[in-house]
């Protein structure tokens, strides 16, 4: 036939032809990868904000009169649930410093927070590459591109959370040679508590900055990133008091960004795509 033209099937990703557990498995590392990076953002975070002074006391409250009401007008269901009762998450711990001594050692502190937190990242990092080793050795496991892909960035992030830890290490070292009571205070810190601060507040200031700002992709950014946070910490903690409070904080958090993506599509904002 003249003029025809031949139909040419567009490529297939390499995930499409594999098997269940491949696929599961690669999102499984997706996941740990982009919580360890959300880890290592959050003790970037805790850098500045420990120069300040001090341990982070218990999580800032959602469910002031402003930030409700910003949930309420766009629709969020009068505002996220109060992040109380979590007896992991919010007790401060017996070695909370005087308020006193918090300017003196303000930057030390931030500093044993990062310290956390990148050990945190890297062990989670260090567990993602034996799953994916593992998983190839078993041959359930296919070393297509997005895996090597996922892979590299594993092992870039993995070294580099430890470059910090040894970093952060050899300066505190030296700091807590004759700061004893100090020394004790740092053993309470917790990357799960401090995780769970930071997505709180996370989810406070950009409701603050909805409301009184248009809604962007940036505000759908912080959202999505607080939700992901949450998402990981429901995989640390083991407490099914704290349990509840995550999923319940979480469910608010996904709930908001739904409606947020029903507007933007009523407005001719285009898609959101999920975090």
């Amino acid at each position: 036939m003249v003029g025809e033209v031949a139909f040419e099937p567009p490529a297939l990703p390499e995930e499409t032809l594999m098997e269940r557990e491949h696929t599961d498995t690669l999102r499984d590392l997706g996941f740990l990868l982009s919580f360890a990076e959300g880890l290592m953002e959050v003790a970037a975070v805790r850098r500045s904000h420990g120069g300040g002074g001090g341990p982070a006391g218990p999580p800032p409250c959602c469910s002031s009169s402003s930030c409700s009401s910003s949930w309420e007008r766009v629709g969020g269901g009068g505002g996220p649930p109060r992040p109380s009762g979590l007896p992991l998450l919010q007790q401060s711990g017996g070695g909370t410093l005087p308020q006193h001594s918090l300017a003196h050692y303000g930057t030390e502190w931030g500093r044993a927070e990062q310290l956390v937190l990148y050990m945190k990242a890297a062990e989670l990092l260090a567990s993602a590459l034996h799953l994916a080793k593992e998983k190839v050795e078993m041959g359930k496991l296919s070393p297509s591109t997005a895996v090597k892909q996922v892979a590299r960035c594993l092992n870039v992030r993995y070294k580099e959370s430890v470059q910090r830890c040894r970093e952060l290490a050899s300066r505190l070292a030296r700091f807590l040679c004759d700061k004893q009571s100090f020394a004790c205070a740092v053993g309470s810190v917790s990357a799960e508590r401090l995780v769970y601060a930071h997505a709180v507040e996370l989810v406070r200031a950009t409701a603050l900055d909805e409301m009184f700002h248009h809604v962007d992709d940036e505000v759908m950014s912080r959202y999505r990133k607080a939700a992901l946070l949450l998402d990981g910490l429901g995989h640390l903690v083991t407490e099914s008091q704290d349990l509840e409070a995550i999923a319940k904080y979480k469910l608010y958090v996904e709930r908001h960004l739904e409606n947020l993506q029903q507007q933007q599509q009523q407005l001719g904002g285009g898609s959101v795509v999920d975090y």
